[in-house]
């Protein structure tokens, strides 16, 4: 039996081109596919060049759990702070408190489109709700006993096909160093002052106001085709570019034994209450995981704006900014990296770990239960 050799570069991989994924495989095995063929090089280093997805060690700090409970902003000054094991699985709770009333809101909910939210749920996206990089860095295949080499190529499948895709359509070439954490952190109103243009002295500002605007043009584009293809991107694609995303998803569902579909029915039993809202946070750069969501047909499940990129300012900070916006709201972190755990213990948020297809089912169960 072949020992794989171990792989631990989950970290701060950068992107730059779609198609130059196809030079990172020189001599050794080959892999195939379509109009695509690569060459694997060193299993050790066959890591993804783009920015995708930067994980955090996979160890998982372990802590003692007692009885489930929800959980409370930490701003708010009831909480009383303690660990809770949610259907075996440990989570870091805070226990809301206003006389003998626990598990209550602290004031009005959010209210958003006409849906009062009282409850929301912070996703990490690869590895949680997808399997991505760990096929490209080999860590499923050695963790659910896969065929290695197969995994190394159908990541690669996959990642062609996703920056194909950010490229062609959501301007990812022009915005590779524009990331942005949120949709609506541009100023699409803004325009240059053209009187700038005869100063010298503001010249450098002029072309950086220029700059600005071009960047806001590309991803008001990008929100638009976003909006208007999330519940088919069928319609946004070629016959043959969606042929070959269909295999490389078929073989994805069985090569991972269906887990995008255990994560959807998570998903959907959450945006099925009339109080609740899903939300992901990612260390993949906005523009790819929007194309992500697409292309694993996830996207009418999370409008855009319910997208955060943690490429530049960490979980942690992005979790703020959602507890900002939504306020007075109880708060779930849903994940399988080391950033996420860390972020849900600093800000007292109950952390459900995904590891495994059973965490999963599982997490599916106690959302039924409506324990979780």
């Amino acid at each position: 039996m072949t020992t794989l050799p171990s792989t631990n570069n989950h970290d701060n991989d950068t992107y730059t081109s779609s198609i130059a994924a196809n030079s990172m495989f020189s001599a050794s095995s080959n892999c195939s596919w379509g109009k695509f063929s690569w060459k694997k090089t060193d299993q050790s280093k066959a890591t993804s060049q783009y920015n995708v997805d930067s994980k955090e060690p996979n160890e998982k700090q372990k802590y003692s759990p007692t009885q489930p409970t929800s959980s409370t902003p930490p701003s708010s000054p009831e909480a009383d702070s303690k660990n809770t094991s949610i259907n075996g699985t440990i989570v870091n709770d805070a226990k809301c408190q206003i006389g003998n009333t626990t598990n209550r809101i602290l004031h009005s909910p959010t209210v958003t489109n006409k849906k009062v939210i009282e409850k929301v749920y912070i996703w990490d996206l690869d590895e949680t709700i997808i399997v991505f990089q760990s096929l490209l860095n080999g860590d499923y295949a050695r963790k659910f006993s896969k065929d290695y080499n197969q995994a190394i190529c159908l990541g690669y499948k996959i990642e062609t096909l996703i920056f194909d895709l950010a490229d062609s359509k959501f301007h990812f070439r022009e915005l590779a160093k524009s990331n942005k954490t949120h949709i609506d952190d541009i100023d699409y109103g803004k325009k240059p002052d053209s009187d700038q243009k005869s100063k010298v002295d503001h010249w450098d500002k002029f072309c950086s106001s220029l700059q600005q605007d071009k960047v806001a043009t590309y991803f008001k584009d990008i929100k638009e085709i976003y909006e208007k293809y999330r519940d088919n991107v069928k319609e946004l694609v070629s016959v043959n570019y969606h042929s070959n995303w269909e295999l490389a998803l078929n073989e994805l569902q069985s090569f991972t034994d269906k887990w995008i579909h255990l994560a959807r029915n998570c998903i959907d039993s959450i945006n099925s209450r009339f109080n609740s809202v899903n939300v992901i946070v990612t260390t993949t750069q906005l523009v790819p995981a929007a194309v992500k969501c697409l292309l694993y047909s996830i996207a009418d499940l999370f409008p855009l704006e319910n997208i955060y990129s943690a490429t530049d300012i960490g979980k942690e900070q992005c979790f703020r900014r959602i507890m900002e916006r939504y306020r007075n709201c109880q708060y779930f972190v849903i994940g399988d990296g080391k950033a996420e755990e860390s972020a849900s213990r600093t800000l007292n948020l109950p952390f459900w770990n995904i590891s495994s297809h059973d965490d999963l089912f599982k997490l599916n169960v106690a959302l039924n239960k409506n324990t979780f």
